[in-house]
């Protein structure tokens, strides 16, 4: 038996050159001649595919922000989830007011927590509305490790980041701490 080469066509994010989109596919649609994807970074890239050769990158804008969400189970408010979160952003950089709906209705409880199989609640297998929304919150560099521990140590009281944690509960405050 031969061994196969397979080559993979692909761009690096011209915001933050780190992440990779593979653009191999495009040749069967190329008639669809501009396209927008989400970097990791929060830059939406808008190209036209021009061949498997080039493109053209037309603009780069904000497209979200990573922040921190707090969660908290509906029945139980002793329960809490901080999780990695995307604020997501309008043409102007605006906040477009979605995190509730996202977590509140949308989205699975699975797609919450990435490695979890499955979130069962009395036999339900797919319990929407499992945890409930309280607050977004913002902080320089929100998935860093140390941004991280600051709201930890709020929520244990072991330090004072102007009171975000326990004052977090309007499910419209979105409070900043510099």
């Amino acid at each position: 038996m031969k061994p196969l080469t397979k080559t993979t066509t692909y761009f690096l994010c011209p915001a933050c050159n780190k992440h990779e989109f593979t653009i191999d596919h495009l040749e069967e649609i190329k008639n669809q001649n501009s396209f927008a994807w989400a970097c990791d970074c929060g830059k939406r890239i808008h190209f036209t595919y021009v061949s498997k050769d080039e493109i053209n990158i037309e603009r780069i804008e904000n497209h979200f922000e990573p922040v921190l969400n707090l969660l908290e189970y509906c029945n139980d408010s002793r329960l809490k989830l901080l999780i990695k979160g995307r604020q997501f952003l309008d043409k102007d950089g605006k906040d477009t007011g979605n995190q509730e709906y996202f977590y509140n209705e949308h989205t699975c409880p699975s797609n919450i927590t990435q490695d979890v199989v499955k979130v069962i609640l009395e036999n339900d297998t797919d319990p929407h509305g499992t945890f409930q929304y309280v607050g977004t919150i913002r902080l320089p560099n929100a998935w860093s490790d140390e941004s991280i521990e600051i709201v930890e140590n709020e929520i244990n009281g072991t330090n004072d980041a102007n009171g975000i944690v326990p004052k977090l509960t309007s499910t419209t405050e979105i409070r900043t701490i510099l």
